[in-house]
């Protein structure tokens, strides 16, 4: 049952990224992003590929009010068909997020229109 619900979670924070509903923040540690929620927070990461050598795997961690990490599923035992492409796309929609890096583009934007460079 538990893989079942993370599935759908995945799903859940997949479509609340794209819509932009999410306040995703680094983490302390490089490459890792996350969102609060009441309770609990959920990161999202990759890492090396445990299957296949020279790819990649994409990670959500469940992380408890204690700050340990109780749960994680990964696109290569996410039993969906598209695993990888939802994860990585949440991947980099949560880095963009976290990072500012839309707020930067649309700054540059403006001061190139306006000549301030």
């Amino acid at each position: 049952m538990s893989g079942q619900k993370l599935v759908a979670l995945t799903r859940m924070l997949a479509e609340r990224t794209e819509r932009g509903e999410l306040k995703w923040e680094e983490s302390e540690r490089p490459g890792v992003f996350q969102v609060s929620f009441s309770n609990s927070s959920v990161r999202i990461l990759h890492r090396d590929s445990r299957l296949q050598r020279g790819s990649t795997e994409y990670v959500i961690s469940i992380i408890n009010s204690l700050g340990v990490e109780v749960d994680e599923i990964g696109d290569e035992s996410m039993p969906t068909e598209g695993a990888y492409s939802l994860m990585k796309q949440m991947y980099e929609q949560a880095r963009r997020k976290a990072m500012g890096v839309d707020t930067a583009i649309d700054s540059i934007i403006e001061d190139l229109e306006s000549g301030i460079f």
